[in-house]
């Protein structure tokens, strides 16, 4: 298990998004304006404002998912948690960055 530390965030507070299986996050491989349209939509859903890293087509993203019942109201069992990274090219420098949790995010 990994816990992700954010100064002045609860303890249960949720550190990536939770989906309704609605939006396509899997799609293999979006093109053009639908992974601009994706980006947006990732950006909207996140629980956490990653201020200085940027993604681009030509980025290798990585998706897990699971199951999550924490907002998931009506019990459909349709919501899922969903982490993304970026895969960074080999010999990337480290990249400045901050995280602070997102006020009101998209929720499912």
């Amino acid at each position: 298990m990994a816990w992700l530390y954010i100064p002045g965030a609860e303890v249960d507070d949720p550190v990536m998004q939770a989906e309704d299986i609605g939006f396509d996050y899997i799609d293999p491989n979006p093109m053009g304006s639908k992974l601009t349209e994706f980006f947006q939509t990732v950006e909207k859903k996140n629980w956490l404002d990653f201020d200085g890293v940027t993604f681009s087509e030509e980025d290798i993203v990585l998706t897990l998912s699971t199951c999550c019942r924490k907002y998931d109201k009506a019990n459909t069992g349709n919501q899922r948690l969903v982490v993304m990274a970026k895969l960074l090219p080999e010999g990337a420098t480290e990249q400045a960055f901050t995280v602070k949790l997102v006020k009101k995010p998209e929720m499912p």
